[in-house]
């Protein structure tokens, strides 16, 4: 795996990746729409060979495996460990298998896939330009890339909303600079566009998708979301009891101004990005 990258493999081994394993199928929910939205833009076809960047727990590997089906092929790759224990046990009898690598090092097989595909897992790169250059070698003549990646912060209220609940109780780690890897660092989409230029593609396409996003069926729920994926509960787990106290009630007090019958709903904002590789 690439040195530059060292930094990202050890936080996705670490305590956050617990998280994500621990939250797996509320947060397939939650993202479910996402990727769905990008699979279907990228109008993947029975017999292709998909590429899954940052595959995690696997959801988006298996959808895709359902539309190459059984004559098509899936590789899911990722940094996490834990996550892709996740995943190998639940894909069974699925055309999917996983690998533990990191993409933008990992000795691809060149000219073997038919899609570059991934749901927010391209944007912590430490070096884009020669991960998409890297990573473009394993598409064949034609092949397709389509990919998500969020907005910036301030159209993104599922998660504005709790930093700024939070930032009143405990103090949040910096945020990463515009483009350095984060889940923000593919937020400029002349950013985007240039890296793939830069990495070969042509016919890129860069389009905003909006969808709510329901953080939990019950506020207890959204806000086991906020506390547990993110910046804040990275830091509110270290506060002392008092604090965690004030700051879930403000959580709850919050998240509760957004809670409808159909579960706590706040506004997401992403990029669906494709590209063609000539």
């Amino acid at each position: 795996m690439a040195d530059g990258n060292a930094d990202q493999i050890e936080y996705w081994n670490g305590p956050s990746s617990q998280k994500w394993v621990q939250n797996q199928q509320r947060m397939d929910r939650t993202l479910g729409a996402f990727s769905r939205h990008v699979i279907e833009v990228a109008d993947v076809s029975p017999g292709e060979s998909v590429l899954d960047i940052g595959c995690g727990c696997g959801s988006t590997s298996l959808e895709l495996g359902a539309r190459v089906g059984a004559s098509g092929r899936v590789v899911g790759v990722d940094v996490s460990r834990p996550m892709l224990e996740v995943a190998k046990s639940v894909a069974t009898d699925m055309p999917v298998e996983f690998v533990e690598a990191d993409a933008s090092s990992h000795d691809l097989d060149r000219d073997a896939f038919d899609l570059l595909f991934s749901r927010f897992g391209v944007m912590f790169f430490a070096d884009p330009d020669a991960a998409f250059a890297h990573i473009g070698g394993s598409l064949r003549s034609g092949g397709r890339v389509a990919f998500a990646c969020w907005r910036p912060l301030s159209e993104n209220p599922w998660m504005l909303v709790p930093v700024l609940v939070a930032k009143e109780f405990v103090q949040l780690p910096a945020r990463p600079g515009p483009e350095e890897p984060g889940p923000f660092s593919f937020s400029n989409p002349e950013r985007v566009s240039r890296i793939l230029s830069s990495g070969g593609f042509t016919d890129i396409r860069i389009e905003p998708y909006d969808h709510e996003m329901v953080m939990g069926e019950t506020v207890e729920e959204a806000i086991q979301t906020a506390m547990e994926v993110g910046p804040v509960g990275s830091v509110a787990s270290e506060a002392d009891a008092q604090t965690q106290q004030a700051l879930n009630q403000a959580m709850a007090e919050k998240l509760s101004s957004f809670a409808t019958p159909e579960g706590v709903r706040l506004g997401a904002a992403i990029w669906c990005v494709t590209a063609t590789k000539p």
